[in-house]
């Protein structure tokens, strides 16, 4: 009965183990796809953002993370500060860059908001 328990054990230890080492092979995988897809874009990629600035790279890479969603996004800032770059920047790398982009200006539209 102790042997039977024991076998049960071993086998379960290495089915664990295999499980485990194909996620981890299949993470790997996952992870390279990724990052393969990050470096395409550089800040020279995207049509009108200039430089290369830890501030300017910090913009693109949460461009890349938001761009991937289907979410609708607010860009909000000072006059002169290339919002339009980087909502059409965001349109650009989207999964729906062949619909069509809509811009509209929302001055005043959070006042009152609670």
């Amino acid at each position: 009965m102790v042997a039977n328990l024991v076998g049960q054990t071993l086998r379960l230890h290495n089915l664990v183990a295999r499980d485990r080492e194909r996620l981890i092979q299949e993470n790997a995988r996952l992870e390279m796809s990724r990052r393969a897809q990050d470096v395409a874009i550089k800040p020279e990629d995207i049509k009108g953002i200039v430089g290369d600035s830890p501030a300017i790279q910090a913009v693109i890479d949460k461009v890349r993370i938001v761009a991937k969603s289907r979410s609708t996004v607010v860009l909000r800032g000072e006059t002169g500060t290339g919002k339009e770059v980087f909502a059409t920047a965001l349109h650009s790398l989207s999964p729906l860059h062949a619909k069509a982009f809509v811009q509209s200006e929302l001055r005043g539209a959070f006042r009152g908001c609670a």
